[in-house]
């Protein structure tokens, strides 16, 4: 690694060198720089051919639109059970009888699980977002 850095940087040198100094950059002086016993040998500047990129179908794909689709939905139930869970807990502070009391504690406990159930839907739903983007149809 150490010496693929120190070639690299005489090759920036080298060519900086030649251009400020109006030289033209030659296969000879590139080959003077390889390092004996490189594995790598380098002959000359080789061009490696341009092709066009492949066309990409822009637009929603099945995997796409169940992401999102995914996202959106979980996203309405962590606000409804959210705000259903901050009611219950709410008038569970301020409720006089203990009967009432637990049941309203109970229903916070049990809409805070179904709101962490729907975020965890809802970070799949980014996931299969994200991996729709590979290009596959």
């Amino acid at each position: 690694m150490v010496n693929s850095r120190r070639l690299l940087l005489g090759l920036i040198i080298l060519f900086a060198w030649q251009i400020a100094n109006g030289q033209n950059i030659d296969r000879k002086s590139l080959w003077l720089l390889t390092p004996p016993g490189d594995s790598l040998k380098i002959t000359g500047l080789e061009y490696v051919p341009v092709r066009p990129a492949s066309p990409h179908r822009l637009g929603w794909t099945w995997r796409s639109t169940l992401g999102v689709g995914t996202m959106l939905v979980s996203a309405v139930l962590v606000t409804h059970f959210h705000n259903t869970a901050e009611e219950a807990y709410s008038q569970y502070l301020h409720c006089g009888s203990y009967r009432r009391m637990e049941r309203f504690f109970k229903r916070a406990q049990r809409y805070d699980r179904l709101t962490g159930w729907a975020y965890a839907v809802m970070e799949a739903g980014f996931v299969v977002t994200v991996f729709s983007f590979d290009g596959a149809p």
